[in-house]
């Protein structure tokens, strides 16, 4: 378990009730020398024959090391339990969803087999059909919003390096994949363009 901290000296020159107005009001966001000034203008004062710079500069490391990270605990535990919760509430709509999706794929399916029988194709299947892709729409954008479907990344870049130390940064698009399997596709292809010759080609 970690050491607790030990309390610093001027708490020991006041009461624990001063400190805790003092760690109450850094906490709600006073500063240092609006406080210190506020407890040595009493009557009597906080700290008697203590300089207020003095007071501040007790307040302000106080702050730093007591205040400031109880502040960021507990703003990590609130949008800790907020996360959570909006990410059981995702999940539950995604069970709802995926519920959903299945009956509207058998009611698509049974319009399916109705149609087979008719001479023309069934409004009621069209939108069933429309229905049923509405559904996978919803469910796979909720399941990219929760993690449980990985994007694919449209864009991949990166750097090379050869031997002498020089670097060349390269980017590959989704575009350039594309068109990268198209020239696989046509390699062999033959031009249908007509074969100029080169000049030294040329007979005369």
């Amino acid at each position: 378990m970690p050491r607790e901290r030990e309390p610093p000296a001027w708490t020991k020159l006041t009461t624990p009730e001063h400190v805790d107005e003092v760690h109450r009001q850094l906490f709600a966001g006073v500063g240092p020398r609006a406080i210190a000034r506020k407890v040595q203008a009493t009557d009597p004062p906080m700290f008697p024959g203590m300089p207020i710079l003095r007071v501040e500069e007790w307040f302000r490391r106080y702050r730093k090391t007591y205040v400031v990270p109880e502040q960021r605990h507990d703003l990590l535990a609130a949008a800790r339990k907020r996360g959570v919760s909006a990410m059981r509430r995702k999940l539950d709509i995604v069970e709802e969803l995926e519920g959903l999706a299945v009956e509207q794929r058998a009611r698509f399916q049974r319009g399916l087999a109705a149609e087979k029988d008719a001479p023309m194709p069934l409004e009621a299947v069209t939108r069933l059909a429309a229905a049923y892709g509405e559904a996978l729409e919803r469910l796979a954008r909720l399941c990219l919003e929760t993690g449980l479907i990985q994007r694919v990344p449209r864009r991949v870049a990166g750097m090379v390096q050869d031997l002498m130390g020089n670097r060349a940064v390269f980017e590959f698009t989704e575009e350039e994949a594309a068109r990268f399997a198209k020239d696989r596709l046509l390699e062999g292809v033959p031009s249908t363009a007509p074969h100029s010759p080169h000049p030294e080609e040329r007979t005369e």
